[in-house]
């Protein structure tokens, strides 16, 4: 009798401490998702020249061109909740299921007696509360401390499209060559840069090919463009006229060896190069010789420029 009585005991104990969690109304949430995987990423070289450099001052534009691939999703979630057992909670709310029950019975046959005036989450509520205390292996449901498994997951896909961005990259590593040489430039902020033309030409033999070769750290871009025939010759012409002129030593070729000056033929030059269509050039040497020349040919110098210029424009 009395193994019985402990076996029995052992077997009441073991379901105390394995109790079941309180399970409550499973909770779905749902989400919007976006999955953007960048699919290439590039330099790209844009001029002002299309496919010909026909103009003596080329407009680079360096951009850094990304494509992403989108995808627009739904997913939801499903969430089965639950209030844990633990057993040192029976101490108090077997005791508090014991004074729930009448509580409960009053409540819902006050319901009954007025015809369902009474909402159904008081009566159930006190109800599930009593039933739950007295159960020495179900804790009453708290909200405090629930959790949560995930019972299912799914996605549903809303739209799936492709996105290009272009942005500028300033200060990028700008290198152009022409007859073998390079010429190092650099992007401003919004990532453009001015080619002058005249600064690649110092060559006998003109220019037929100008390559564009922009950089960043891990990416590189090549842009190759014809130079026209009639630009070429325009460039190879405004090149003679000022390699007469070195920076610096303006007055040597004004006058050559201290003696006088050939104004006409100092004019001769400015206008040249006005008339090639390279009148910041231009400008430039005429500032340049007036600096030099003395005061009595100044206005010798003037008078002939204006016959040249005149002469232009009569044409």
């Amino acid at each position: 009798m009395k193994r019985s009585l402990l076996l029995l005991a052992l077997g009441l104990a073991c379901q105390y401490l394995a109790g079941c969690a309180n399970h409550l109304d499973p909770e779905t949430t749902t989400e919007h998702k976006v999955d953007r995987v960048e699919v290439s990423h590039q330099l790209d070289i844009e001029t002002s020249a299309k496919e010909t450099i026909t103009e003596p001052v080329v407009d680079v534009a360096v951009q850094e061109a990304s494509k992403f691939h989108i995808k627009e999703m739904e997913g939801s979630t499903q969430y089965d909740v639950y209030t844990p057992y633990q057993g040192w909670r029976e101490l108090y709310e077997v005791p508090m299921g014991v004074v729930l029950l009448p509580v409960a019975v009053v409540i819902n046959l006050a319901d009954f007696l007025t015809l369902g005036l009474i909402p159904n989450s008081a009566t159930d509520t006190v109800l599930d509360w009593s039933f739950a205390g007295m159960n020495p292996f179900l804790n009453i449901e708290s909200k405090t401390r629930t959790e949560r498994s995930v019972i299912k997951q799914e996605l549903k896909p809303l739209d799936e499209k492709d996105e290009y961005i272009k942005q500028p990259v300033a200060n990028a590593d700008l290198t152009v060559v022409a007859h073998g040489v390079r010429y190092d430039k650099k992007t401003d902020a919004n990532g453009k840069a001015r080619i002058n033309m005249l600064e690649l030409s110092q060559f006998d033999d003109g220019l037929d090919v100008v390559e564009f070769d922009a950089r960043t750290k891990d990416i590189t871009a090549k842009e190759e463009l014809n130079v026209s025939r009639q630009l070429s010759a325009r460039l190879l012409q405004a090149s003679l006229v000022l390699k007469k002129y070195p920076a610096g030593e303006e007055k040597a070729t004004v006058y050559p060896n201290g003696g006088t000056a050939d104004t006409k033929a100092l004019a001769n030059d400015v206008a040249k190069l006005s008339q090639l269509g390279f009148e910041k050039e231009s400008r430039k040497l005429e500032q340049a010789i007036m600096g030099v020349l003395r005061e009595d040919d100044k206005a010798a110098f003037s008078a002939a420029l204006n016959t040249e210029l005149s002469q232009l424009t009569l044409h």
